[in-house]
């Protein structure tokens, strides 16, 4: 559904031939799929705890899935050097009070997941939505920032290098991480506090110019200043005072300037959360809803498909002679899941112990399935169970669930 998409869900099943979509008809029957929508959950609701309990947790309903998820994440791929952290929105507009507005953004109003995602390909390694005060992150004394980067980068080898934005950077968060091994560099605010105060007077007078400040106490920490349109600051704990090139494009003209070498590698490896969400909106299986929680399973199963492609492309050797896009990888997935689903298509008699009972389809009306009312069983509405499924041999009426386990039970 993800890559074919149609207004409505039951279209997919609809007779009408601009709508009917054959490979969801002989997948799964409509009303079967629609039950499993509606009743679909993933945690265990007689243990969920009321909001008023201090251990209440706003995602309780989606965290088993997203701890599973972050350990097969950290678990099959190993991260490249170069990483990043930022903020990822998964679009929301209904009423819930962990919804964030930022004018900035493509998507405007959503829930905000914590990202950390390699630089190339954008794979997230690791994640954790915002849920205000009320949630999982550890919080410190040193802000929100600082919490969120080393939540993220906890289970991260040394010799990594984290590129932030001026939302994370401060000066004791580039410490903390030096002391752990992993080198940041990132945009900062000159107000940050322990910043050298005559910082925020530096006016370059040309543009492309740039200008190197030290720490003496930390000699790895260093401030870089650099005029593009307007002075730029980044704070590094691991970059060397070093001048590189960069491509400049005005028109059909192209120029290079002088660039400080650590802005470039920033500009260079700052995008691996953009690039993640590119990927993952091309093929999204979003659809509206009345539960909230269901968004963000949604982003999380995207981001699987995602993840699960960039591991199939950078272990995939020796290489095919035309490489699979992500279109064609889904598709391939897709094959692969059904193939381990045929029993919805040929039916329950592959279980049975007689193998000339096979199922048929009736053309006339529904008829009452006679193991269901030897059960007593009945539907929600308290009606009688109907199928349209009768045995070839047997010639009584059955309905998917019950055909095995009546010529289980009768021969």
């Amino acid at each position: 559904m993800g890559v074919a998409k149609l207004p409505r869900i039951k279209d997919y099943w609809s007779s009408n031939p601009m709508l009917g979509n054959d490979k969801v008809k002989h997948t799964m029957a409509r009303d079967r799929f629609m039950d499993i929508y509606r009743f679909f959950h993933i945690s265990d609701r007689e243990n969920e705890v009321s909001p008023n309990d201090p251990s209440f947790y706003m995602m309780r309903k989606l965290d088993p899935f997203m701890s599973c998820l972050r350990s097969n994440f950290q678990m099959h791929f190993e991260p490249y050097p170069h990483l990043s952290v930022d903020k990822a929105m998964v679009k929301y507009k209904g009423r819930l009070g962990i919804v964030q507005y930022m004018p900035n953004k493509l998507v405007k109003r959503g829930i905000k997941v914590w990202a950390l995602c390699t630089s190339f390909f954008g794979y997230v390694y690791n994640f954790e939505p915002y849920c205000g005060k009320r949630d999982k992150l550890p919080r410190s004394d040193n802000g929100l920032g600082y919490s969120v980067v080393t939540f993220l980068t906890k289970n991260l080898s040394k010799g990594h290098h984290i590129y932030i934005d001026r939302f994370y950077t401060s000066v004791v968060l580039m410490k903390d991480l030096l002391k752990s091994g992993i080198y940041a560099s990132g945009t900062v605010n000159t107000n940050r506090t322990f910043l050298p105060t005559n910082i925020k007077n530096v006016k370059l007078a040309d543009n492309a110019s740039s200008k190197c400040f030290q720490c003496i106490e930390e000699p790895n920490l260093t401030c870089t200043v650099w005029k593009d349109k307007k002075e730029i600051f980044l704070l590094s704990n691991g970059a060397k005072n070093e001048i590189t090139t960069v491509k400049r494009r005005i028109g059909g003209n192209v120029s290079y300037v002088t660039c400080p070498k650590v802005i470039a590698d920033y500009n260079k490896y700052m995008g691996g959360v953009d690039l993640a969400d590119q990927y993952r909106k091309y093929y999204d299986i979003s659809r509206k809803s009345r539960k909230w929680w269901i968004y963000m399973f949604w982003y999380l199963l995207d981001t699987t498909v995602n993840n699960a492609y960039i591991i199939y492309s950078t272990t995939n050797f020796p290489s095919e002679k035309k490489s699979k896009t992500p279109l064609d990888f889904r598709m391939s997935l897709i094959e692969a899941i059904l193939k381990e689903k045929r029993i919805v298509e040929t039916g329950p008699q592959t279980i049975v112990k007689n193998k000339s009972h096979k199922r048929i389809k009736i053309d006339e009306r529904k008829r009452r399935c006679i193991r269901c009312i030897s059960l007593k069983r009945k539907t929600i509405s308290n009606r009688a169970i109907e199928s349209s499924w009768t045995c070839e041999i047997c010639q009584v009426c059955l309905c998917v669930n019950c055909f095995g386990p009546y010529h289980n039970e009768h021969h």
